[in-house]
């Protein structure tokens, strides 16, 4: 198609709409290049607005097939008309994240207050993306949820309240989005919002349901590239360890009020009643929690949101576990006077997992150059 004389016209959307559905996405990359340099090499208004559009285009292809560097060089070359702006992308790529999140900041507030001109709409919103981007970078999710608040955007509102255990404002949020954009990270935030209201089996429907949007997106990526993959392969890592987390909440309730054998082996030797004991976590439980989530991580060189999305859910299943543990000891203290060396394991088993998964992240924070964060 790219070799047609004359050659082949197509509207930009439409091309969009056919890499994203069609697995073509380095073809589309070509043509949208050909119609770039088609275009007359003058300062006229009309051609740098279609170049910069083309191009803008152009980076929102390479940045959902992972090609980061080839997005951050079309940004920098063929969007950004200011110097400022190629400075605060080229600090971004560099993973100088504080320094671009206070360049694009700034960028901002000096264009609401009319010192900066002469820039493009699409470059302001580069502005506005890259702040945004680098502050999840900095996790600093508070600031990112009262941002998503003011401005009602209702995907990063979503994303926040998940990581915050804001649990009422996701549900408000899932209620108010409706089925727009219904897609794996939305049914995973559902599924953990179902999980945490109680309700186990729809949890558990919606995340055996969530099968075809892994299919379908693992079709239309291209295989010649290895980086494109790595969200989703994260992805699926989160919803593995959702249906794990699905078998722990049901372990949890059926230990709920179990004496435990040293407990029913105090009371058959002292001759008084058998008293309902802390529940003691179970050899499965023990086997996901403190051997396999271990040891199924992402790579140290992954990007550190992939981390904070695999952790973030691993530490609320966790408190859980460990807010279960400490229930059940106190209400143990409260049936027996005297507290033996077995009765301490529930309340130090998840505390321990909890720290190390804290101490892990942030290992992996500092080897990222974000000491601020790990910290």
């Amino acid at each position: 198609a790219l070799n047609c004389d004359p050659p082949i016209s197509l509207p930009h959307d439409l091309l969009r709409y056919l890499a994203r559905t069609f697995n073509t996405w380095h073809t589309v990359i070509a043509f949208l290049d050909r119609d770039v340099l088609a275009l007359p090499h003058d300062d006229a208004s009309a051609t740098r607005n279609t170049v910069v559009q083309t191009n803008s285009i152009i980076n929102v292809l390479y940045k959902q097939i992972a090609e980061d560097d080839h997005a951050y060089s079309i940004v920098s070359q063929g969007v950004c008309l200011l110097d400022q702006s190629r400075n605060s992308v080229l600090l971004e790529q560099f993973r100088q994240y504080s320094a671009a999140r206070d360049s694009y900041v700034n960028l901002l507030m000096n264009t609401s207050s009319g010192i900066v001109q002469n820039y493009s709409p699409l470059e302001s919103e580069l502005w506005e993306a890259g702040a945004i981007e680098c502050t999840k970078k900095l996790s600093q999710w508070e600031s990112l949820h009262e941002f998503a608040k003011v401005q009602e955007n209702a995907q990063i509102q979503m994303e926040m309240a998940w990581r915050l255990n804001d649990w009422p404002s996701l549900k408000e949020t899932l209620y108010r989005t409706g089925d727009e954009d219904q897609g794996i990270v939305k049914t995973l935030y559902t599924a953990h919002m179902t999980m945490q209201s109680g309700k186990i089996a729809d949890a558990e429907v919606i995340l055996n349901n969530i099968s075809p949007y892994f299919i379908k997106s693992w079709q239309v990526l291209p295989p010649s590239s290895e980086r494109s993959f790595t969200r989703l392969l994260n992805q699926m890592q989160q919803l593995v360890e959702s249906k794990e987390s699905l078998l722990l909440t049901k372990e949890i309730r059926e230990l709920k009020g179990k004496p435990t054998s040293n407990t029913a082996a105090s009371a058959a030797a002292g001759g008084g009643s058998l008293l309902a004991g802390p529940a003691l976590p179970s050899p499965n439980m023990k086997n996901y929690i403190q051997h396999w989530w271990p040891e199924r991580l992402p790579n140290r060189w992954d990007d550190v949101t992939l981390w904070s999305d695999i952790f973030n859910w691993r530490l609320h299943t966790l408190t859980d576990i460990r807010i279960f543990f400490e229930q059940q000891q106190q209400m143990s203290q409260q049936q027996q006077q005297q507290q033996s060396q077995e009765l301490q394991i529930p309340v130090a088993f998840g505390t321990h997992e909890i720290a190390w998964h804290c101490i892990t992240l942030a290992n992996v924070m500092r080897k990222h150059g974000q000491p601020e964060v790990a910290y």
